[in-house]
């Protein structure tokens, strides 16, 4: 059975996530996990690994925030009149959500984000884009309240260059289910581009994966990140799509990455999978 985590931490971002996932579950005819985790206080202190190791006291505290959770989740789930599984965990919710994809074979992740602007865009990040960075498998981003069964126009930004195979089954299975129409984009940010030479590698790619009521695109931007998002304005834009490397440490900081800043900054719901192999969880 397909199964779709919800990670939530019970704010209206998570419930919009909430709705988004149960909408889609209907859909997909999936089993629904939800998942939430109550972190460690700022000041616990850090072993040698580098991990939270909360004093005795602080430990009692997590533990009463962990039964409250554990409330609000029942509630939660009575209100909905769902047959769905849920948990509550206590650490680095990057990590045990990822944890929760690799023990229970989630298919995908739905989860709410309300973004990272400034200097906590740059330091601290989302959980939300820290999951998209390492994710086991396809994680959809929602910022603000969307009808999953509206899902008509999905742009999938690419050239068709690096996609896996793994990768384009899972766009056309993400596509078959909302019966979208996808419009494949190469944001283009130098002039001196052969368009009509990608746009004849972009067809034979389509024509290997059998791609079917798709458009294929061309736009001029000066970055990649910007043009995707102004390309998605232009055509009404339900869901954005798109491939992404798992690039941490240095590289990551000084390049940044596109399918993060999407997540951060994007109003319509993203989906995000990797590139090739996915990096290591951890």
């Amino acid at each position: 059975m397909y199964k779709i985590l919800v990670p939530t931490d019970f704010s209206k971002y998570a419930g919009y996530a909430t709705d988004f996932a149960l909408a889609l579950a209907t859909m997909e005819k999936a089993h629904v996990h939800f998942l939430h985790v109550v972190e460690y206080p700022s000041g616990a202190m850090v072993d040698a690994m580098g991990m939270m190791v909360p004093v005795p006291a602080d430990l009692d505290f997590v533990n009463v925030l962990k039964e409250n959770s554990l409330k609000k989740m029942k509630a939660l789930i009575r209100e909905l009149e769902l047959d769905a599984t849920y948990e509550v965990q206590i650490g680095n919710p990057s990590i045990l959500i990822q944890e929760a994809i690799r023990d229970k074979s989630i298919d995908l992740v739905v989860m709410g984000t309300k973004g990272a602007t400034g200097f906590k865009e740059i330091f601290i990040g989302s959980n939300a884009e820290k999951v998209v960075r390492k994710s086991l498998c396809p994680v959809i981003t929602i910022h603000e309240e969307t009808e999953a069964t509206e899902i008509e126009n999905i742009v999938f930004a690419s050239d068709l260059r690096e996609e896996s195979d793994e990768l384009m089954q899972k766009l056309k299975h993400l596509q078959s289910t909302f019966g979208a129409h996808l419009h494949i984009v190469k944001i283009s940010t130098d002039d001196r581009g052969d368009d009509e030479e990608v746009l004849g590698q972009m067809r034979e790619v389509v024509s290997k994966y059998k791609l079917k009521n798709y458009s294929l695109n061309i736009y001029k931007h000066k970055y990649e990140d910007e043009g995707i998002l102004a390309f998605g304005k232009s055509i009404n834009a339900d869901l954005i799509a798109l491939g992404t490397h798992g690039r941490t440490g240095l590289p990551h900081f000084l390049a940044g990455s596109v399918a993060e800043n999407l997540v951060n900054h994007a109003k319509c719901p993203i989906w995000t999978c990797h590139l090739g192999k996915t990096p290591d969880y951890k």
